[in-house]
């Protein structure tokens, strides 16, 4: 069975650097027999980000072609920041996407890769995007939004875990990765 790798990619991780990585390194990737399909979906997963409910089955027909025109030892890759949730709704919704993603990933053998940075420099961080897009809560506002315990990574793997095997979870520290040889070498 095809590998599917799926990056869960949380906000305020380097999920955009990570996707802009896979895509410049497109055709060295092809040549270790890595396909980057992250933009093949992408209508989907804005669906699914809005809480629309999203038949995947047209997606799971074009995702099986697409595997099927590719040898077995091909592995895929998909990076989407919409895979772990709203982040104005503090992840609520991450157990419906999770479900989705098993729904849409039946015919591969699923490795899920996760981010997480420290829960008090992610809301630090968190926040500053929220008045760079043009918010202008207080910090203490914002924890009223948001909840200042809601991000508990802990549960939020969890919601992943009811759907994908936990040996193919692969979560690591964002704050380690970056110090460690760089967030995209790890990746």
């Amino acid at each position: 069975m095809a590998k599917l790798f799926l990056h869960i990619g949380t906000h305020k991780t380097g999920s955009t650097a990570i996707q802009r990585a896979l895509d410049k390194a497109d055709k060295s990737l092809k040549t270790e027999k890595i396909i980057n399909i992250s933009s093949v979906f992408t209508a989907e997963y804005r669906k699914l980000a809005n809480g629309n409910a999203v038949d995947f089955s047209g997606a799971r027909s074009k995702l099986r072609k697409l595997k099927d025109g590719y040898s077995p030892s091909h592995k895929f890759v998909v990076s989407q920041e919409q895979f772990s949730g709203d982040l104005s709704k503090s992840y609520r919704d991450s157990p419906l996407i999770a479900e989705k993603l098993c729904e849409l990933a039946k015919d591969f053998d699923v490795h899920l890769v996760v981010y997480l940075r420290r829960q008090d420099a992610f809301l630090e961080s968190s926040y500053a995007q929220f008045i760079h897009q043009g918010e202008t809560w207080s910090f203490e506002e914002f924890l009223e939004k948001v909840g200042a315990f809601s991000f508990d990574w802990h549960s939020f793997l969890g919601n992943y875990a009811k759907f994908f095997t936990k040996d193919k979870m692969i979560v690591r520290s964002y704050e380690d990765a970056r110090t460690k040889g760089g967030l995209i070498k790890d990746f």
